[in-house]
């Protein structure tokens, strides 16, 4: 009788053995998937599995019923709730994807890449006197100049070139911190962008680099708002008075009775250190603020990005608004009476026109790089800056 019962247990053990392995394997599988889907998103992942964990560790060790039922309830909630978390960013990032846009931080590198007929590329009616086949110069810069070191790089550089941020291309692009990050280290030969920042000057001369600056066209520093909104123009004062919070209702402006919702960017952010700039002594409110599911990050806390309602103003480079993908619901706004078209930017009639350079560190400038230089700056090579959509010098 012993026998036969120490066999059932035996067996009754080995199904229990082969339900939890079973289970593990399950939850090792469902976890991985998770892992990919989410990746470095701590938080949810955890929430996640414990509501896997917790029945799994309930099987194996927990005899009271009671305490089991508990348990169970907790892994339920656990598991909503994450689910709940990660649909509700899921669907928040939709609905405002859903919206007009103007996204700063980033620009439709699809739109111009090289070599590609349907690309909205800069182009030039004749053939380029300067043609590189070797000593290729690495070119990055900021989101509003992209489409014109992309142009650069159609006209001058050979075809076989490895495409985008691709291993050992000389066609890149980060942002406009990172790209002189690489220009200091020496990862990048020009960066396209306006006026570097007092913080990026002072960063390279503590690594004790002297950048050299080259003029090679103008954009504008630009504000927007909704099209509805009766406000089209602004003074600069008025401007500072918006963003650093001084005043927060349109009506205040000739407007209607409305919230101001002022949008900015982030830290580092190539149209953020300009508007800080613009600011000079007049100090910044606090930024609208959201969080934001990535799905390389995870939830992560950023600036919110501008969404077109009613009482918004935003601000960019002039450029940046031509080649965002957003509806054309937005009203360009006139700066100390002066509207920012080409022949106000290039005349410097427009308060905040900016020149446009090519950086490079001094004593670390190449044959090929001069080359590139001479020929931007020249005659033909400003007809392509034009083309590209700029004032040229």
């Amino acid at each position: 009788m012993r026998n036969s019962l120490s066999g059932d247990e035996c067996g009754s053990m080995r199904k229990r053995i082969m339900g939890l392995v079973a289970a593990a394997v399950a939850e090792a599988a469902a976890l991985i998937g998770l892992a990919f889907f989410v990746k470095t998103n701590t938080l949810l992942t955890l929430i996640l599995a414990l509501s896997f964990q917790i029945p799994l560790a309930v099987r194996m060790f927990v005899k009271n019923r009671r305490v089991k039922i508990i348990c169970r309830i907790l892994s339920v909630i656990l598991l909503t709730a994450g689910l709940i978390a990660f649909l509700g960013c899921h669907g928040r990032n939709y609905y405002i994807e859903s919206m007009t846009e103007a996204d700063n931080n980033s620009v439709d590198a699809d739109r111009y890449q090289p070599f590609n007929e349907m690309s909205a590329l800069g182009r030039l009616d004749e053939e380029p006197l300067l043609l590189l086949t070797e000593d290729l110069p690495v070119l990055n810069g900021s989101a509003s100049l992209l489409p014109l070191y992309s142009s650069v790089i159609n006209m001058v550089y050979p075809d076989t070139i490895e495409g985008l941020n691709g291993k050992g291309s000389p066609y890149r692009f980060t942002n406009t911190e990172q790209a002189y990050k690489e220009l200091f280290s020496g990862k990048a030969d020009i960066v396209f962008s306006e006026k570097p920042s007092e913080t990026l000057m002072k960063t390279a001369e503590k690594k004790g680099l002297q950048l050299e600056l080259i003029p090679v066209g103008w954009d504008a520093f630009v504000f927007f708002t909704n099209s509805s909104n009766v406000v089209t123009e602004l003074t600069q004062e008025q401007l500072r008075d918006i963003y650093s919070g001084k005043v927060d209702n349109w009506a205040e402006l000739g407007g209607e009775d409305a919230d101001i919702v002022a949008y900015q960017n982030n830290t580092g952010n190539g149209t953020q250190n300009r508007l800080e700039k613009f600011m000079g002594n007049v100090s910044l409110m606090e930024p609208e603020r959201e969080w934001y599911l990535d799905s390389e990050e995870g939830i992560t806390e950023t600036a919110s990005t501008y969404s077109n309602e009613s009482g918004a103003i935003g601000f960019s480079f002039l450029y940046h608004t031509r080649s965002l993908n957003v509806d054309r619901g937005i009203n360009l706004l006139s700066v100390d009476g002066v509207f920012p078209d080409n022949d106000n930017i290039s005349s410097g009639r427009y308060p905040l026109s900016d020149r446009i350079y090519c950086v490079v560190v001094k004593g670390k400038v190449s044959s090929g790089t001069r080359k590139l230089l001479d020929w931007i700056t020249s005659s033909q090579g400003q007809r392509l800056v034009e083309a590209a959509g700029y004032a040229p010098n």
